[in-house]
């Protein structure tokens, strides 16, 4: 039965990626592999259920590839802040299905009202984790850090966060940088998609952007 549900989960994470979802999608995969409705509804508790589970497998890998690729960079934290953004960058390429999932919640209401109900925990206690680790980069940058802090679920440092609304601003607006960066790269900007002058500066342009979000660190309150 593990098995079955192994099968199922990875075909769909491994489409998903490529194609994007919806439910109708996941059904074809589900036929293709022929396994009974019946039994995905006994192992997942839906298809739903199971476009939820997969997600959360997605999320919990982005987090993780984030911050192995992070801790690449040695103990430059301009070089781990680059390290970061190359890899998330690299990581939405890859994965388009998914990133207009996690990013464009809103396209799909029912659907994660339904996702936030049974996993909202864990999804916010991943964001927290992830955007920690950013506040902590940023933090480095500042002070010219030359050491590197392991950050864990256990370690988070929410609460220095929370007092602090310079590093909370720093940190979204650093995010959302990013965030732009991935979606014009990866073709989903539809107004310069396939424009080919783009296409051959953009090489330039993503590590100009890198640069210029790293100066926009070096410019913010100095938090200690």
């Amino acid at each position: 039965m593990q098995d079955i549900r192994r099968l199922v989960l990875n075909a769909v994470l491994d489409e998903v990626a490529v194609s994007g979802v919806d439910q109708k999608k996941i059904e074809n995969i589900i036929d293709r592999l022929e396994v009974p409705r019946a039994k995905v509804d006994l192992l997942f508790g839906g298809i739903d259920q199971l476009q939820a589970e997969a997600l959360i497998v997605i999320y919990e890998d982005y987090v993780a590839h984030l911050w192995t690729q992070t801790r690449h960079g040695g103990t430059d934290p301009e070089a781990r802040f680059r390290a970061r953004a190359m890899s998330q960058l690299i990581y939405c390429l890859d994965k388009p299905g998914w990133s207009v999932i996690l990013d464009y919640p809103s396209l799909n209401p029912d659907f994660t009202a339904m996702l936030r109900s049974e996993y909202g925990e864990r999804l916010n206690a991943l964001f927290e984790l992830n955007m920690g680790r950013l506040a902590q980069n940023i933090l480095d940058i500042q002070t010219g850090a030359a050491h590197f802090t392991e950050i864990d679920f256990d370690n988070v440092p929410r609460a220095q966060m929370l007092a602090n609304p310079d590093l909370v601003a720093m940190t979204s607006s650093i995010a959302w940088g990013l965030l732009g960066m991935t979606i014009w790269s990866s073709g989903r900007h539809t107004p310069s998609l396939k424009t080919q002058e783009l296409d051959e500066v953009l090489d330039k342009g993503i590590q100009n952007h890198i640069d210029t979000l790293i100066q926009q660190i070096k410019r913010g309150a100095l938090v200690h």
